[in-house]
C-alpha cells in the first residue's frame, strides 16, 4: 500500500506559513517514508521559524539555495491537473509564484500502481540559477551514482535522477536551526540534497522511483522542441511518456 501526498495551497497560507507548495510526501504500509522535517519545540522558536517554515523542511526544491516566501500570503501554489484510477494516478502543481528568484515551477508526479512513480520538474528562472532538490527521511539514505537506496521497517525504496546527470548528492542529520534541547525531543531524520551546480535560467528533473526493487527499467530520450519521451518497461508493460515542456 504506497500513498502519496501533494501539497499545493490556492492562500498560500499552509498550516502556520509553512512553505510547502510543490512538496511531495510518500507513505509505505501505513510508514512514513518521505517526511515534512522537524518538530515544534514552542511556537515562534527558531527551529519552528528557520526549519520548519522554510521550504528547505520539505522534498521540495531550493533556488540558489533558498526557497519559498514564508509567511506571505502571495506566495501561492495551484493544483493544474488530476487524474486517479485503479492503475494509474496524476498529478500537476504549479508553484512558481511562491519563490522571488522563480518564474515557473512545475512539477508532475505520475503514479503506475502499485511500485513506480515519476517526478517531472520544469523551472525556469529570470537569470541563471542553481538548483537544489531535496528529500527528507527518518531513516539514512545509501547515495550511489545519481540517486539513492532508502531502506526501512516498511520496505525499499530506490530514487534514480534521469535528469540531470552528474548531480551532487549529500545528506545530513542535522537540523540549522535544531530544536531547544529543554524540548527532549530524539530526533532521528535525515536531510538529503541533490543539487544541480551549473547555473542555468531553466533546468529539468526527471526522476524515477521504485518501491520495492519494483521491476522498472527506464530510458529517457532526447528534448525535442516541446517534450522528450520516457521509456518505461514495467515487468510486461511497455509505457511511453510524453514528457512536455508546457
Amino acid at each position: 500500500n504506497t500513498q502519496i501526498h501533494f501539497k499545493s495551497s490556492p492562500l498560500g497560507r499552509q498550516s502556520h506559513g509553512y512553505k510547502a507548495n510543490n512538496a511531495f510526501l510518500l507513505n509505505l504500509r501505513g510508514k512514513r517514508v518521505f517526511i515534512r522535517s522537524g518538530r515544534r519545540d514552542i511556537y515562534g522558536s527558531p527551529h519552528h521559524t528557520k526549519w520548519m517554515f522554510e521550504t528547505k523542511s520539505d522534498n521540495a526544491i531550493l533556488v540558489n539555495g533558498l526557497g519559498q516566501r514564508p509567511h506571505a500570503a502571495d506566495a501561492t501554489g495551484c493544483i493544474t491537473a488530476f487524474h486517479t484510477s485503479d492503475a494509474f494516478d496524476a498529478v500537476t502543481g504549479e508553484a512558481g509564484d511562491s519563490y522571488d528568484n522563480l518564474d515557473r515551477w512545475t512539477r508532475r508526479i505520475l503514479f503506475f500502481k502499485p511500485g513506480v512513480i515519476v517526478i517531472h520538474d520544469l523551472l525556469e528562472a529570470p537569470e541563471p540559477a542553481t538548483f537544489q532538490w531535496l528529500l527528507h527521511a527518518r531513516a539514512p539514505f545509501e547515495i550511489g551514482e545519481n540517486g539513492t537506496r532508502w531502506q526501512g521497517e516498511p520496505g525499499t525504496v530506490q530514487v534514480r535522477f534521469l535528469e540531470p546527470q552528474g548531480l551532487e548528492i549529500a545528506q545530513t542529520d542535522v537540523f540549522d536551526p535544531p530544536p531547544y534541547e529543554w524540548a527532549g525531543f530524539d530526533l532521528h531524520e535525515w536531510h538529503l540534497t541533490a543539487a544541480a551546480q551549473e547555473p542555468v535560467a531553466r533546468r529539468e528533473f526527471v526522476t524515477l522511483i521504485t518501491i520495492d526493487d519494483a521491476a522498472c527499467e527506464a530510458a529517457l530520450g532526447p528534448a525535442q522542441a516541446d517534450t522528450r519521451t520516457l521509456e518505461l518497461q514495467i515487468g510486461d508493460a511497455a509505457i511511453a511518456v510524453e514528457l512536455g515542456s508546457k
